[in-house]
Formats: C-alpha cells, sequence, structure tokens
C-alpha cells in the first residue's frame, strides 16, 4: 500500500513552531504597559540624579550655604542610592518585587515632595538621602520584574534595551529640565516635577506590573547586608567626597581599603 501524496497547496513538512510555541510560554497581556510603567519610573529615578544640578546656585544663594555642605545635595542621593542598591534587591526578592517597588517609589515620591517643601538646607540634604533610599528600593525590583513579565527570549532582549535607554534618557535630558525650571519657575519645581510622574506609576502598577519573588524564599542574609551595604556606601562616599584630591590621599587610600575590606568579609 502507497503512501498518499501531500495535498495540494500544503507542505509536506510540518511548520516551524514559533518562538512562543517552542518556549511553551504564554506572554503576560499588558506587560508592554508594565514595561511602560516601570521604565518610567527608572527614567525619573535616573533623572532625578542630574536634575538638581544647575539648580544648586539657586539653592545656595537663598540658604546661603556652603560648598561642602552644597555637595551633598547631589552626593547624598547617589550616596544612598549606590550603597543600598544590593539590599534593596535582596529585599524584593524576599518580600516581592512589586512591592518593594511600589514602597520605593512611594518614599521617593514623599521625599521629592518634601524636599520642594523644605524650609532650610538640612531638610532638602535628609530628603536627598531619602529618594535615594526608596531609589534603591524601587531600581532593582523594576529590572526583575521586567525579566520574568517578559518570558520570551526575544521580547525580553527588547525590553530590556528599551528599559536601559529610557534610563540613559533620564541623565541627559536631568541637566536640560533643570536649566530650564531654574529660569522660568523656582529652583523648588526641580523635586515637584517627579511627583505627579511618579504617582502615575504607582496608580498603574498594582493593575499591571505582576508581583514576583525568588522561587526558594531565601531568608534574608542580615549579617551579609550589614557587611556589603556599608562597604558599597564607604565607597561611594570615598569617590564622590575625592574632588581634587590625589589618588595617594591617606584618607581616601583607608577609605577604600576600609570598603575592600569588608567586602573580603562579606564574601
Amino acid at each position: 500500500m502507497t503512501a498518499s501524496p501531500p495535498v495540494e497547496g500544503s507542505s509536506a513538512t510540518p511548520a516551524e513552531p514559533t518562538s512562543t510555541e517552542s518556549s511553551g510560554e504564554v506572554p503576560l497581556p499588558g506587560r508592554w504597559i508594565a514595561l511602560a510603567v516601570l521604565a518610567l519610573a527608572q527614567f525619573v529615578l535616573v533623572l532625578d540624579s542630574t536634575v538638581v544640578n544647575v539648580a544648586l546656585p539657586s539653592i545656595q544663594r537663598q540658604f546661603d550655604l556652603p560648598e561642602a555642605r552644597l555637595a551633598w545635595i547631589v552626593n547624598g542621593y547617589g550616596l544612598a542610592f549606590g550603597g543600598l542598591l544590593l539590599l534593596g534587591g535582596s529585599l524584593g526578592d524576599l518580600y516581592g518585587r512589586r512591592k518593594l517597588f511600589m514602597l520605593g517609589i512611594g518614599v521617593f515620591s514623599g521625599a521629592s515632595l518634601i524636599a520642594g517643601l523644605a524650609w532650610n538646607a538640612d531638610i532638602i540634604i535628609a530628603m536627598r538621602f531619602l529618594q535615594g533610599a526608596g531609589a534603591a528600593m524601587a531600581a532593582p525590583a523594576a529590572l526583575s520584574s521586567i525579566t520574568r513579565i517578559f518570558t520570551i527570549p526575544k521580547e525580553r532582549t527588547k525590553a530590556l534595551g528599551t528599559w536601559g535607554g529610557i534610563s540613559a534618557l533620564g541623565g541627559t535630558i536631568g541637566a536640560v529640565l533643570s536649566g530650564f525650571i531654574t529660569e522660568y519657575q523656582s529652583w523648588r519645581w526641580v523635586f515637584f516635577v517627579t511627583v505627579p510622574v511618579t504617582l502615575i506609576a504607582l496608580a498603574l502598577a498594582p493593575k499591571f506590573v505582576p508581583e514576583s519573588r525568588a522561587p526558594s524564599r531565601p531568608k534574608l542574609d542580615v549579617l551579609g547586608a550589614i557587611l556589603i551595604t556599608p562597604a558599597i556606601g564607604t565607597a561611594v562616599f570615598a569617590l564622590l567626597d575625592k574632588g581634587a584630591k590625589a589618588w595617594t590621599d591617606p584618607l581616601l587610600l583607608a577609605q577604600l581599603a576600609g570598603a575592600a575590606f569588608l567586602v573580603v568579609i562579606f564574601i
């Protein structure tokens, strides 16, 4: 008995499976809206690292700040952000990334509002540290969420590229926006301008960003957090405070050595 020939117009070989079929994953509905929410928040977090730069002279004139204290308006944000970043990522893995993302954005938004209403320079500096702490909770949670929302490799690559590009754009636009605000508005608006954007992210995240956490629910490494957080913080502080110091400056070398020592103990 001979095999029947293939039907005209059809292929004798089965069609190649699509990337979705081959991966066995079902794409999450609304995933691109989730990316927009997460990328928008990241844009604001990066923007805030540069948006205050042009406004510094206006803040200095209003509060009669010396240069050393003025620098902490910029450095405080970077120090808290960099120093708490790994701890923020661990908390997101343990307690839920969307939860940490929303908590971080909420802290960041509240600190931005208070900084804009500040009645003295100490309030601004304290709120810049608090903004950095909020950013350290939100940023790693957002990145981890994207890798789990986009289960198809091709889409994940595209999403991460989009997220990274928007992040870089935030740093560039920050300085331009700061100049525009200080030219036509009060310096206070460099802090107020981020509040509506973060509130939008907070409103949309519960609907479009799914909750996720590490599969094994690892215990929080308290000792590791105690060691690595001050290690990163000390290294960031040393580099931010370097200024015109030579790399052979004894205090700078001591700070970097202390940070390296804590990292060795952590490992």
